[in-house]
Order: C-alpha cells, then sequence, then structure tokens
C-alpha cells in the first residue's frame, strides 16, 4: 500500500466523455497477490490486479450500463515493447485482440461493489469510489 500506488489525477478536459474520473488511487498486486511495484511506483502485471482505494467518479449523462466497454490504452514504459493497447484495439502481434477490451459490468461481475459501480453509472451524480 506504500510502493505498489498509482495514482490517476484527472479525465476531466476531455470533450464529450460521459463519464469522467479524478484523484484516483490503486494498489497494484501480481498473480500471487504480493504488491507489484518498481522504481517509480505501482506496476501493472499480467496476470495481476488492482484494488482501488479512493477517488471519485462523476457521471453527466444517464445511460444503460449493460453495454459499457472498457477500451484500454496500456504502454509500457520500454522502447522495445511501447504502446500494448491504443483506445481499445491491440498494437502488439503477442497480444491476444480481446485483451484490450473488455465488458464492464460482466468482468466486474464477482467483485465485491462492483454492481454498485455500474448502478451508479446509470445515474447521473457524482460518486467517491473508495
Amino acid at each position: 500500500g506504500t510502493d505498489n500506488i498509482i495514482r490517476v489525477f484527472s479525465t476531466q478536459g476531455v470533450n464529450n466523455l460521459p463519464v469522467t474520473i479524478s484523484n484516483v488511487v490503486m494498489a497494484t498486486y501480481d498473480a500471487n497477490d504480493h504488491p507489484s511495484c518498481n522504481s517509480t511506483g505501482g506496476d501493472f502485471t499480467f496476470p495481476g490486479s488492482a484494488t482501488l482505494n479512493q477517488g471519485t467518479l462523476v457521471v453527466s449523462t444517464r445511460f444503460d450500463a449493460r453495454f459499457i466497454i472498457g477500451k484500454l490504452s496500456l504502454r509500457k514504459n520500454d522502447s522495445s515493447v511501447g504502446w500494448v493497447c491504443v483506445d481499445g484495439v491491440a498494437q502488439n502481434n503477442l497480444v491476444r485482440p480481446d485483451f484490450c477490451t473488455f465488458d464492464f459490468c460482466d468482468y466486474y461481475g464477482g467483485v465485491i461493489n462492483a454492481q454498485s459501480i455500474c448502478d451508479a453509472l446509470t445515474q447521473p451524480g457524482t460518486y467517491k469510489l473508495d
């Protein structure tokens, strides 16, 4: 919970997003649930996981959460790898095409509070993520 931290400061200011997040703090873990970090902080490993420790979710538009598709943009801080996914599209032949997208509510179906988050996405408002 100290060295394995990733912070997402804000997605606000991005035009036309119905959902924004700010001040998100996540702790990252490897496949064996050990803290995962490198010299600069938290490190996502695959397989691995992350816990959401704090943050704010702002929903500006009401929509049906059953159709939320997560599209990852992910870059490894390594010049030989670079971008892994961009806007849900795999950029590397070693990455399965379905790795970069996921059905948000189905994917988190077994996670505590996942249904609360999916339900919140159907109602405009500001929600704490801790």
